[in-house]
C-alpha cells in the first residue's frame, strides 16, 4: 500500500510525530532541535486529528504538518494491535513514503542537540539503509522471536531515533513484507510494543543495512537516555565521559508527567524559550502553559500545583504578554516556585541579573538547590526590619536592598513580607515599561499600589501593573540622589 503526501520539494527532511496531547513536550523539542539545526527541514505526522496548537505555530519555528491520508496504516494498526493503547504510533512509518531521498526521524520527547546537515551528509557518504543510535534489546521481539535464527542477527534497535535512505527502504515494501509473513511477525513480536518489532522484524526479512549512529561518525556516541551515567553537560551541551557527542537527550518512564522528573532542567529552558519565541512573533498563539517545577523542603515536595493549577500558567503567561525587555534585570520579593520560572526566563529574555529576596533562609536554600545550574541567581537573605540600635544605622533590610544594587529592572515580583514597602522602592528601580507583579493583590491593605501605578491587567492570580508616567517622570529627577545614599 501506498500513499499519496504532500510536501516540498526537498532531498533531506528530519520527522516527528506529534499532536495537542503532548503540547509541552512539543515545545521543548522544537526549542531544542531549532537551536541546534535552524534551517533543517521539519515535517510534523499528525498523531491524530488534534493538532491545532502544533499546526498554529508552524510559521514560528518553520515546519509543516504533514497533509495525507494515513488511513492505510491506520487500518494496519487496527488489525494489528486492537485496542492497544498508543497503536496510532505506528502513523512514523509515514515517514517511509516521504518524496524525500534522506530522512531522520526523532521521537518527540528527546531534546535535540546533533547537527543533522552534517550528520545525514555522512550518513549519504556511507550507504547504509538505516542507521540508529540505540539498542532496545527486550522492547523488539518476545522471547521466542530472541531465540529465532532468523533474527540472530538484527541489531534489535530502538526506532526514537533513525535516519533512513528512502531511496533502498519503503513503506510499500514493509507492508507488503508483514502482509507476506503476518503470521510469522505475530508470532515473535512484543506483544505490547508499536513500531520498534515492525521495523526489526521487516529489517532482518528484507536484509536492510543497519549501522550504529557511531559508525557513521565517530564523534557521536550511540547514548541518549537522561539517566546514562556516561552522560554529563559541558557547556550546555551533553557529551560522555570520554568526549563524544550527545545526539538527543531521551527522557522516559512514568517520571514524564511528574514533577520528580530529573530531566526537568533540561528541557523547561526549551519549554519557556519556546514560549518566549512564540509570544514575541505571534501573539494570537495558544495559550501558555508552565513547565512542571517542584523543590522539597522539610520532607514535602512543593510543587506547580501547590498554589492552584493556574498558579505558574498564569505567571508566565502574563509575563509573555506584557513584558517589553531592555536586557535589564528581574527582581523579586518571595522566593519560590516562581524564583525557578523567572530563572528560565531571565535566560530567555537576556536580562542582565535575577535577585531574588527573602526572609527565610532555611526555605531560600530548598529553592537554591531546584534552580537552574547554568543560571546565576543573587538569592539574597535579609532581615524584615534591618538593624535597630539607633537612629544612625547604616544597614539595609529586606525590602531596601535590591536599591543597593541600583539595577533598572524589566521585571519585579512582589509575594513576599511588607509587600507596598517594596513596591515603594521598586519604583526607583523601573523604567518606563517595567512590569510590576503583585500576587494576592485583592487584598485591601495592597490597594495603596494604585497611587503610584497603572493596571496593566488583573486575573485570577495576579495583578500586572506599570509605574504612572508622572510618577515616573518625577521620580526620574532624584533618582540617581536617592540610590547613591544605598550603594553597595
Amino acid at each position: 500500500m501506498s500513499m499519496s503526501l504532500s510536501t516540498s520539494s526537498i532531498r533531506m527532511t528530519a520527522v516527528a510525530l506529534a499532536s495537542d496531547e503532548i503540547y509541552e513536550w512539543w515545545l521543548s523539542f522544537i526549542a531544542s532541535f531549532r537551536e541546534s539545526n535552524p534551517n533543517v527541514p521539519l515535517i510534523v505526522i499528525p498523531y491524530n486529528d488534534n493538532t491545532r496548537k502544533i499546526k498554529s505555530l508552524e510559521d514560528v519555528f518553520g515546519y509543516k504538518m504533514l497533509e495525507a491520508d494515513l488511513s492505510a496504516i491506520d487500518t494496519m494498526a487496527e488489525q494489528l494491535f486492537g485496542d492497544l493503547a498508543h497503536k496510532q504510533r505506528l502513523r512514523k512509518l509515514a515517514a517511509f513514503d516521504l518524496p524525500v531521498d534522506q530522512f531522520i526521524y526523532i521521537d518527540v520527547d528527546t531534546l535535540v542537540y546533533i547537527d543533522i546537515s552534517n550528520f545525514m551528509a555522512k550518513f549519504a557518504e556511507n550507504g547504509a539503509d538505516v542507521c540508529y543510535c540505540t539498542i532496545s534489546g527486550d522492547t523488539v521481539f518476545n522471547k521466542s522471536g530472541l531465540e529465532n535464527k532468523t533474527f540472530r542477527n538484527s541489531k534489535l534497535f530502538s526506532s526514537g531515533l533513525l535516519a533512513v535512505n528512502r531511496n533502498k527502504v519503503s513503506l510499500s515494501e514493509i507492508m507488503k513484507c508483514l502482509d507476506e509473513n503476518i503470521e510469522f511477525y505475530k508470532e515473535v513480536r512484543h506483544p505490547n510494543v508499536i513500531d520498534q518489532p515492525i521495523l526489526n522484524f521487516c529489517s532482518s526479512l528484507l536484509g536492510w543495512s543497519v549501522v550504529r549512529i557511531d559508525e557513521i561518525d565517530s564523534s557521536i556516541a550511540p547514548h541518549k537516555w537522561y539517566k546514562d551515567s556516561q552522560i554529563e553537560f559541558v557547556g550546555g551541551k551533553p557529551r560522555t565521559t570520554d568526549g563524544r557527542n550527545v545526539p538527543v537527550i531521551h527522557w522516559a518512564g512514568n517520571e514524564k508527567n511528574t514533577n520528580k522528573d530529573p530531566s526537568a532542567h533540561l528541557r523547561t529552558k526549551f519549554v519557556v524559550a519556546a514560549q518566549v519565541k512564540v509570544g514575541r512573533e505571534n501573539p494570537d498563539a495558544p495559550d501558555v502553559v508552565s513547565p512542571q517545577y517542584s523543590f522539597n523542603f522539610k520532607d514535602k515536595t512543593i510543587s506547580s500545583d501547590s498554589y492552584g493549577r493556574t498558579y505558574l500558567s498564569l505567571f508566565i503567561s502574563s509575563i509573555i504578554k506584557h513584558i517589553r525587555p531592555r536586557g535589564g534585570a528581574f527582581l523579586e520579593w518571595g522566593s519560590g516556585l516562581t524564583s525557578i520560572l523567572l530563572a528560565d526566563l531571565c535566560r530567555a529574555y537576556g536580562a542582565s541579573r535575577f535577585i531574588t529576596m527573602d526572609t527565610y533562609g532555611e526555605y531560600q536554600r530548598a529553592v537554591e538547590e531546584a534552580l537552574p545550574p547554568d543560571i546565576k541567581v543573587d538569592a539574597v537573605i535579609m532581615d524584615v526590619t534591618g538593624p535597630c540600635q539607633n537612629q544612625q544605622d547604616t544597614g539595609l533590610n529586606y525590602s531596601t536592598y535590591p536599591l543597593s544594587t541600583g539595577e533598572c529592572c524589566d521585571l519585579v515580583f512582589i509575594d513576599g513580607r511588607r509587600r507596598m514597602e517594596c513596591l515603594m522602592a521598586s519604583l526607583l528601580l523601573c523604567h518606563e515599561d517595567t512590569i510590576i507583579i503583585i500576587h494576592d493583590y485583592r487584598r485591601t491593605r495592597y490597594q495603596l499600589a494604585l497611587a503610584f501605578c497603572d493596571i496593566v491587567e488583573n486575573n485570577e492570580q495576579f495583578r500586572i501593573m506599570r509605574i504612572k508616567p508622572g510618577i515616573f517622570s518625577e521620580l526620574s529627577k532624584q533618582r540617581d540622589a536617592i540610590l547613591s545614599a544605598f550603594k553597595e
